[in-house]
């Protein structure tokens, strides 16, 4: 499991089996590897300074949804100010059956038309959103889980090692 645990995190320069390969390198070592092998953790410095690369593509994405959402508010509210207006005019008019008035209700439907197509994708950029955001909050905590993993092998190789010195010490002393 914890070579899986490096495995994992070397789409982020922290291992060199490739992004999601849960190949380990050569050297590295989980929890079921032969004793004595060391465990080379992923340098957790570099994922960091990959986490905030990412974490800024990601806030530009959101931030260029959220000005195409701005940008479609705009339009349907033009489009919803055109609509009330042609809707006053046919409402007051006395011969709904003349040319003008059919022109304006036509208008009146195609301005629904494309009120409706705008709204559509309003929610299709928000879902999106939305599922950028909910990724990355699952990444991190698949993140988290791995670093708890990471520490606690780093926490056992100290200790092997520590164990380790200390036999050596017990033997060149006895």
């Amino acid at each position: 499991e914890g070579s899986a645990v490096v495995g994992r995190m070397a789409g982020y320069g922290m291992g060199s089996g490739g992004a999601g390969s849960g190949a380990i390198a050569p050297g590295r070592r989980g929890k079921s590897a032969k004793v004595g092998e060391k465990v080379q953790v992923p340098d957790l410095s570099e994922y960091m300074e990959n986490f905030c690369a990412q974490a800024k593509s990601l806030s530009s994405e959101v931030v260029r949804n959220f000005k195409l959402l701005q940008q479609l508010d705009e339009k349907v509210n033009a489009a919803k100010d055109k609509l009330a207006g042609d809707s006053n005019t046919y409402s007051a008019a006395k011969n709904k059956n003349s040319d003008d008035m059919r022109l304006v209700k036509a208008s009146i439907d195609e301005n629904q038309k494309t009120c409706l197509e705008w709204a559509d994708e309003k929610v299709n950029l928000g879902k999106q959103c939305l599922q950028q955001l909910s990724d990355r909050l699952k990444q991190l905590d698949e993140d988290m889980v791995n670093f708890d993993e990471i520490m606690l092998l780093q926490q056992a190789q100290a200790e092997e090692e520590e164990a380790e010195a200390a036999a050596n010490a017990q033997k060149s002393s006895g």
